[in-house]
């Protein structure tokens, strides 16, 4: 059920990878992979990912593909080399907790509303300007990190169309206000 395959050099996995059926978790942490090996969202059952401090720049997977992952809660991408996330990847239906943080994102696709069960999404550390408002309008999120990123610093983010139903749900799961660093009475 869970495989730890971290340090080992590795850049590629086998396409038989796909015949580990009942792998629940599995952890690529540090290894020199520099795409995502897509094989991996074949695994019916495979709730836990993480493919932390690796070298992926790219990630490419055809939305059909994307579809049938209906297991997957956690995902951790950070550490790595991404530039940007493809439309595709907003429709990780069954992700609960993604993190990104230290990559080289400096944009996100604009669409969210199929990421239906995200809760906590972590970019921090990324160049990211803006935050596309599906992100507070079109899912049920209750936690984005955006900590040392352009955006934070500007606080742009705080006149977007969701902001305030996100913050209210944010106040309410956490009940510790706005942990995005937006004080609302500055921002008028």
């Amino acid at each position: 059920k869970l495989l730890r395959m971290s340090n080992n050099k590795l850049s590629s996995l086998p396409q038989s990878f796909a015949n580990l059926q009942n792998l629940q978790q599995l952890q690529l942490v540090g290894n020199k992979f520099e795409y995502f090996p897509s094989i991996l969202f074949k695994l019916p059952k495979l709730k836990e990912l993480s493919l932390k401090k690796n070298q992926i720049q790219i990630i490419e997977c055809s939305l059909e593909i994307i579809e049938g992952v209906t297991k997957l809660t956690e995902l951790d991408l950070s550490y790595n080399n991404l530039q940007y996330l493809p439309d595709e990847f907003t429709h990780l239906k069954s992700v609960k907790v993604c993190n990104l943080e230290h990559n080289k994102l400096d944009k996100l696709p604009v669409s969210w509303k199929s990421m239906t069960s995200i809760h906590l999404i972590n970019f921090k550390n990324n160049n990211l300007n803006t935050i596309p408002k599906s992100l507070f309008i079109e899912t049920t999120v209750v936690r984005i990190d955006i900590d040392d990123n352009p955006v934070h610093s500007s606080k742009k983010y705080v006149h977007l169309e969701g902001f305030e139903e996100f913050s209210e749900r944010h106040k309410k799961h956490w009940d510790k206000g706005d942990q995005m660093g937006a004080d609302r009475t500055h921002h008028t």
